[in-house]
């Protein structure tokens, strides 16, 4: 594959030939064209210095000699054929004829002592050397040529040479990206080179600064979803290893099952959360939204988590105060205010739990509050796989959080005589 650098190199030296040769060709003909004009007044000063009575005695001059002959046609000695004599005679006007090898001009002239178009009428000649190519754009082209090549030549250097540095960075930043082992905090490329190329090896760094943090989460998220799957996963081996173990009798395999449902119902809680965290973390936010009330996801929440609620005893309280369009993916939003009101069943049990949503000029919020205990450290629950005081699996905030801020909201929690949730997302910019 041909480099840019060549590429751009090829483009310089075929336009650069074509304009040379373009100029070369205009230069030469209108050398050639004014070799002939120059040439034709010559013609006519030295007809019409003979255009008077023919003197028999003729001057000559020893010192300078021209290359112009200057004499009256005579039939006898004719040097242009008789219909171009009878031409200019006819129509008294200038008439140059090419007879190789000279160029020859017809001028008819009177006597001092004759009346136009009487028989005192005679017409001068005037020859000389016809100008040929040789002579006027020969010479030119060679030397033009020899110049051109040579600054055609030097000119591909130096663009070479400039092409060269201005893609020495670039080269440097391709090889160091396919040196790139591993991502961490020494995969960054030095910023150097013109602005065009730091701004490219800028962005790479930033893209290669997202692919860390990406990477580093995919590592933590792999490890921690690990660890908290091999929690349920053993306890379920381990309680039906001891139910193996001997005959039971039916209330106690009962037993056996109710905590392995409960199991089952921790287990399954957590491969939807991380479910439903890697649809967030894939970008499915973004692009699967559309515009809805802010209602039809809260009431979609609400018929998924009613049993839940009623199962903890939670009573529920709902006012919603404003009801605005918004740019929301309804699956992603609905299952996190649904997770919202199952960590406040889970949390407070017993509780009551309202579920308000008002409005700005530039932003809606819903937020969740319950009279429960409330929870220790409520920035640490905002951490992926964090464990509260009292039960979770600690994806339930981080699920919601993620969800607000690829909508381009936030996600607030505070503990203070219970815990209110705050889930902003912005409003539908208004033309």
């Amino acid at each position: 594959m041909t480099s840019l650098r060549t590429r751009l190199l090829r483009i310089f030296l075929v336009f650069a030939a074509l304009t040379l040769v373009g100029s070369a060709l205009g230069t030469a003909t209108v050398l050639h064209l004014r070799a002939l004009a120059s040439l034709d007044r010559t013609l006519m000063a030295a007809a019409l210095a003979e255009a008077h009575p023919w003197q028999d005695e003729r001057y000559d001059n020893t010192f300078a000699r021209s290359s112009v002959r200057v004499f009256p046609w005579d039939a006898d000695n004719p040097v242009v054929p008789t219909e171009y004599i009878e031409h200019a005679l006819e129509y008294h006007l200038p008439v140059w004829v090419d007879q190789p090898p000279e160029r020859v001009l017809l001028l008819a002239v009177q006597s001092e002592d004759g009346q136009l178009g009487d028989d005192s009428e005679f017409v001068v000649v005037a020859a000389a050397p016809a100008v040929r190519l040789t002579q006027t754009v020969v010479p030119f082209l060679l030397s033009y040529g020899a110049v051109a090549s040579v600054a055609l030549l030097a000119a591909g250097a130096l663009l070479w040479v400039v092409l060269s540095r201005a893609m020495g960075p670039l080269e440097q930043a391709s090889r160091r990206i396919g040196e790139v082992g591993r991502l961490d905090a020494q995969s960054r490329l030095e910023l150097e080179g013109p602005p065009e190329v730091r701004g490219l090896l800028e962005a790479t760094n930033q893209l290669l600064a997202r692919l860390e943090a990406a990477y580093q989460s995919q590592i933590s998220f792999t490890a921690l979803a690990a660890h908290e799957l091999r929690t349920p996963v053993t306890v379920l081996k381990g309680e039906v290893d001891v139910a193996l173990r001997r005959e039971r009798t039916p209330s106690d395999y009962k037993q056996v099952l109710q905590r392995l449902q409960a199991e089952f119902d921790r287990l399954h809680a957590l491969v939807d959360g991380l479910l439903l965290l890697s649809r967030v973390d894939a970008g499915q936010v973004e692009q699967g939204k559309q515009v809805e009330r802010l209602s039809h996801p809260i009431h979609r929440a609400l018929g998924q988590e009613r049993t839940t609620l009623d199962h903890a005893g939670c009573h529920l309280q709902l006012d919603l105060q404003a009801d605005p369009e918004l740019s929301i993916h309804v699956a992603l939003l609905t299952s996190a205010v649904a997770t919202l009101l199952r960590n406040a069943a889970e949390h407070a049990p017993g509780s009551t739990v309202w579920v308000t949503t008002t409005s700005t000029p530039t932003e809606a919020t819903i937020c969740i509050h319950d009279d429960g205990p409330g929870i220790v450290d409520p920035q640490q629950m905002m951490e992926r796989f964090s464990r509260s005081n009292t039960a979770g699996m600690g994806l339930g905030l981080p699920i919601a959080a993620e969800v607000a801020r690829r909508h381009g909201g936030d996600l607030a929690v505070t503990s203070d005589g219970g815990t209110r949730v705050t889930l902003s997302l912005p409003l539908l910019m208004q033309l």
